[in-house]
Order: C-alpha cells, then structure tokens, then sequence
C-alpha cells in the first residue's frame, strides 16, 4: 500500500500585470506620481499660474487627476487588477508631457511670447492619449462596445473637467462663509443686497459725474480697483486717484469706480456697463478729442488681459478687459489717454490699447506676475512705486516710471522673486506728454 502525499495548497496567484509589467507595480505608480507632483511644483513656482499662486494641496491634488482617471475607467470597464497598471500608464503620460512642457514655457519667457496655445495642444495631446490607453486595455480584455466607449469617455471627462475644480476656491469659500460663518470672525464677507446695489449703479454714475464739476478744458482722471474679495484694489484705486488728481492738476476732476466693501453704495461698481457709461457720460465733461484721459486699474490679471472682477463676497462679474476698454474709449471718442494697468500679466494690454495717442504703463510683462497682492499692505508693489515711492513732485510720466521700475525691480531682488518687469509704450504722438513734468503734460 502506497503511502500518501499531504495535499499542499497552491500560492494566490499573482495579478495578472501583464500589460506593462514594472508600470503596474504600487512603488513604481507613487514614484511616478511623485515626480509628476515635483513637476507641478516647480512648475508653479517658476512660472505662476494666471490664478496666482497655488495651494500644495492643490499640486497634489493635480497630480492625482492621472490616477482618478484610470481608476474610473477601469472600473467602468471591470478591468480588476490592471487598474494600477493603467494609473501607472496615464502618470508615464504626464510625466513626459511635463518633461516637454516646462522648457517651452522657460522659452517662451526668454523669447517674449505666450506658450499657452502649446500649453492647450500639449493638454489636448495628454487627453487623446489617455483616453486611447483606456480603450486598448478595455478592448483587449475583450469588453463590449458600448463598454469599451463609456470607459474611455468617463476617463475623458475627469481628465478634461476635474481639473477646473481647483478655480472654485472663491465660490468655495463663499459657500464655506455660509455653511459656517463662526469659523471665520472678521473675514466673513458681506452680506449683499443684490436689489439695492444695481438699483443705485445709474445714480451713482450720474451722481459722480455731477461732482465731477461743470464741463472746461483739462485732464481728468479715472481709477478702477476692480478686485472687491480684497480691499487693496479699492484702496488702491482711492490712492491713485488723490495721486494723479493732483500730479496732473485735474481737481474735481476725477472719478472712482471700485468694488471692495468699503466702496458698496457709495460709489460706482468697476463694471463694464458702469466704465461704459462714465466714459460716454464723460464727452459732456471734457474735449474728447483733446483733452488728456488718465485710467488706472488695479486688481489681480491673467494672461488673456482681463482683471478679475467681483464683489466682496465672491460672487463674479464679467471681467473688465483690454478689449472691452478699448472699445469703451472708441465709443466714447476718446482719443488722448494715458492708461496705468496694476496687475499680473498687465503686459498683454499693450496690444489691445496702443494707438499713436496712448501711454500705457504696465506691472508687468505679458508673461510675468507683479507682487504685493495682500490685504496686509497699503498698495500693491508697482502701486506703491509708482504713486508713493521716492517719486518728486510733478515728475514727468517717464521719470515715475522709470522710479517705480528700480524700486520695484529692487524689492523683488530682496524678496527673491522673479522680476515681474514692467512694460510702457508710448504712441508717436505721446513723447510730449510722456516727458513733460505732470501739470505741464496735462496742459499741452
């Protein structure tokens, strides 16, 4: 009689990695999704965003987006273990679409131009591909159709859509105000009455064109802090418009428009409609075609020469723009203008705006953030420099300027910040009024 053999159970199979192998191991996805988090890091930190600087959670949250995506996908196409594998494939993706994209934004800041177009067709690039990793592993585990389509899309979608979440931070935080506004003490943002603020907007156009005084020859002056979820825009605004008042002699002369708390019903909202109607309202002020329009604007910018634009509890309204000014101005008739934009990227309104008889002063280069964007200061940077800073009394436009370019440029050197560079153009029939001393400047 033969002996028995004790039965001995097998060991688990492996998942089955097959697809890509090393790409499907656990420590090689939280490298690789390690490096695409350095990535946006550095990213962020040498070329900020046009939203400003980004929350660490917010990096990380990003480069998540990679592995959310292949998550959903293979679970709406049941592809069990090969879940990682794909997570692993999609974070290779972005970490050779980083690896492309941080030179040609260092190029593009050398060489002057915007790389965001190559920026969307890289995003474009990194989608297609994505998406088409999860159609062949669902196709080659043999899915249905319709199974093998609803996976890839799903992926599409997060790729595409959980990204825009990040630029909900001030919805978000108007929603957290609501739900819990102990949490917050003086930070909680006002409560608004919509009927009474846009109600008193006409009134209080026409009320500040009434002080304006009665119509003679002279400059006059326009300032416009059109971020309101911050104070310093409007105390900026207030500031310029004491400043360049007096500088450029225009007295009563000068209007405000600003939409941080302290400016709610007392004056007009910086709004498209309300710039609209003062500048139209303005022809019966002053010479359209003569006398000298000075326009500041102060709040936070982005790449595409707009200025974001709400009210102190967050709530959006439609951006005041380089294009929507300049088209302000051509309706109005208003030929002579000097125009002072205090924001990030403030360098893109220059073509918008530049006519033969325009000065536009900017922040900063087109590619390039300004600082000093926090409640705790008085003004911004460039505001500071320019209106305040070791300036002599009625200096022409080109010595203020060039002032406020050391002192800002100086600041950023000792804060270890990139310079932002601020930009001018002056048109070919400006030169006068660009380097006359101020009241001089206002008279020619």
């Amino acid at each position: 009689m033969r002996a028995s053999v004790p039965l001995v159970s097998a060991p688990p199979a492996a998942p089955d990695l097959s697809d890509g192998g090393w790409l499907g191991r656990p420590g090689v996805v939280v490298g690789l999704w390690a490096l695409v988090t350095l990535f946006y890091v550095i990213d962020q930190l040498r070329f900020p965003g046009s939203d400003g600087p980004m929350l660490v959670s917010s990096e990380l949250y990003l480069s998540a987006v990679p592995v959310v995506a292949a998550l959903v996908g293979a679970a709406v196409a049941r592809l069990g273990q090969r879940a990682l594998w794909l997570a692993g494939v999609l974070l290779l993706i972005e970490v050779i679409a980083e690896i492309i994209w941080l030179p040609i934004e260092w190029v593009g800041e050398l060489a002057g131009f915007d790389p965001e177009p190559v920026g969307a067709l890289i995003g474009l690039v990194v989608i297609s591909a994505s998406a088409g990793q999860v159609y062949r592993a669902a196709r080659r585990h043999q899915r249905s159709a319709g199974i093998v389509g609803l996976a890839t899309l799903a992926a599409a979608v997060v790729l595409i859509a959980v990204p825009g979440i990040t630029k909900l931070d001030g919805r978000l935080m108007a929603l957290s105000y609501r739900i819990a506004p102990q949490a917050h003490n003086d930070d909680i943002p006002p409560i608004i009455d919509q009927e009474r603020l846009w109600t008193s907007q006409p009134p209080l156009v026409a009320s500040a064109l009434a002080e304006a005084g009665p119509p003679r020859r002279g400059p006059f002056v326009i300032t416009v802090g059109a971020g309101g979820s911050q104070e310093l825009f409007g105390r900026e605004a207030r500031y310029a418009q004491t400043v360049l008042g007096r500088e450029f002699g225009a007295g009563q002369r000068t209007v405000v428009l600003a939409n941080d708390e302290p400016s709610l019903y007392r004056v007009p909202l910086a709004s498209n409609s309300n710039l609209d109607s003062l500048l139209t309202g303005l022809t019966r002020k002053v010479d359209p075609s003569r006398d000298l329009v000075i326009v500041y604007l102060a709040s936070h910018g982005g790449r595409d020469a707009e200025l974001m634009t709400d009210l102190p509890d967050y709530s959006d309204l439609k951006s005041i723009g380089a294009t929507s000014l300049a088209e302000a101005l051509k309706h109005a008739g208003i030929r002579r203008r000097v125009i002072i934009v205090s924001a990030c990227y403030s360098g893109t309104w220059i073509k918008p705006l530049a006519t033969d008889d325009t000065i536009l002063i900017t922040a900063a280069r087109a590619d390039r953030t300004s600082f000093g964007c926090s409640d705790e200061r008085e003004l911004t940077y460039f505001g500071e420099a320019f209106l305040k800073a070791g300036v002599s009394l009625n200096a022409s436009l080109a010595e203020r300027f060039e002032t406020a370019k050391r002192t800002v440029t100086r600041w950023e050197s000792d804060g270890v910040q990139p310079h932002s560079e601020p930009q001018v153009f002056v048109g070919r029939n400006m030169s006068g009024v660009w380097r006359a001393p101020a009241l001089s400047a206002a008279a020619s």
